[in-house]
């Protein structure tokens, strides 16, 4: 594992821990779910992204480039890899293939297994189901009493168990999510969750995404114009567990939240500025991705011969510096 590779996962790790660390101290108790949905697309393709971008402001050896405030925030390349201690054994012990990148990669390994049985799954449930509706979004019959759901354009719903007020409420909650292409949101917050399979904050941000989805079917479906103490009921009855988990479904595990906040006031328009307090954030985090060259050698911390960067030497200017105390000999009309 070389330090590009540590130094990718590192960054992702933050991000990450950022994006769920702000969410829940700050706007978790907002009721702007279109703009929180955004907040994490934006935030997962950050913390997707951004780790593989390496730029560098300017060389250490020329300070007087970039203002004071930049040399004092703390750059993640030198924290994490000093040049001193890269050729120290304890380092090397610890950070071995064996120890660090092979678990990685088991671990991603085994999570793309299980995400694709469960693909498999939806397909196999879906080739036994009777597809009953075919306009917007098809609609297929589920022969067992298993908890509505949907994923891309389908919707899956035992037509025969419900009511028909029930059913078609149950139906417009399942279209919601369809028409808002939720699915995409889940799909994306697995692939960060298997990438930070080692980070529980990747856990709690992708349980954090699914919920914020509920939380803006709902708010949809109450603006407009259903009661909300039937649609409460109604999830009461259709929460319960389901085959294909990582869908959005009726589910009970976040009922008691989705209650609260629909229950809940709207938040003020003002309270959009605490989007705000991000942005000082991201810039540190930025700032402190910056590469420094001259910090340490980039190479792998497993590599028993490591050549320590070569000496930049700064171009000087050539031409001697005039003398104040000698008078020039040179003159005017030509004659020395």
């Amino acid at each position: 594992m070389n330090t590009y590779l540590l130094l990718v996962l590192l960054k992702m790790t933050l991000l990450v821990s950022l994006l769920i660390c702000f969410y829940r101290m700050v706007l978790q108790r907002l009721t702007f779910y279109k703009e929180i949905r955004l907040y994490f697309l934006t935030g997962m393709v950050l913390a997707a992204g951004l780790p593989f971008v390496q730029f560098q402001i300017q060389p250490t050896l020329a300070p007087e480039v970039a203002p004071q405030w930049i040399h004092d925030i703390p750059s993640i390349s030198a924290i994490a890899l000093p040049a001193r201690e890269i050729g120290n054994t304890t380092i090397q012990t610890l950070f071995q293939p064996g120890n660090m990148i092979y678990i990685w990669i088991a671990g991603i390994l085994f999570l793309m297994i299980r995400f694709g049985i469960r693909i498999l799954s939806y397909l196999r449930l879906k080739r036994k189901s009777i597809p009953v509706s075919t306009m917007d979004a098809t609609v297929y019959h589920l022969d067992d009493l298993q908890t509505p759901f949907s994923f891309g354009k389908n919707i899956f719903i035992n037509t025969t168990a419900w009511g028909s007020k029930a059913y078609q409420q149950i139906l417009h909650h399942e279209y919601i999510h369809v028409k808002e292409r939720h699915s995409v949101d889940v799909l994306f917050a697995e692939v960060v969750t298997i990438l930070n399979w080692y980070n529980p904050l990747a856990w709690m941000l992708k349980k954090a995404i699914r919920e914020n989805l509920e939380f803006l079917t709902d708010d949809i479906m109450l603006q407009r114009g259903l009661d909300p103490k039937s649609y409460q009921y109604l999830l009461l009855q259709a929460a319960g567990p389901h085959r294909f988990s990582f869908a959005p479904a009726f589910n009970y595990h976040s009922l008691k939240s989705r209650i609260i906040m629909m229950n809940k006031n709207k938040s003020h328009s003002l309270h959009r500025i605490k989007f705000l307090l991000l942005l000082p954030v991201m810039l540190f985090l930025t700032l402190a991705f910056r590469f420094i060259q001259n910090e340490y050698p980039v190479t792998s911390i497993f590599d028993n011969n490591i050549v320590s960067p070569e000496p930049v030497f700064w171009p000087q200017d050539t031409v001697p510096k005039k003398d104040k105390n000698n008078k020039s000999h040179f003159s005017y009309n030509g004659f020395n």
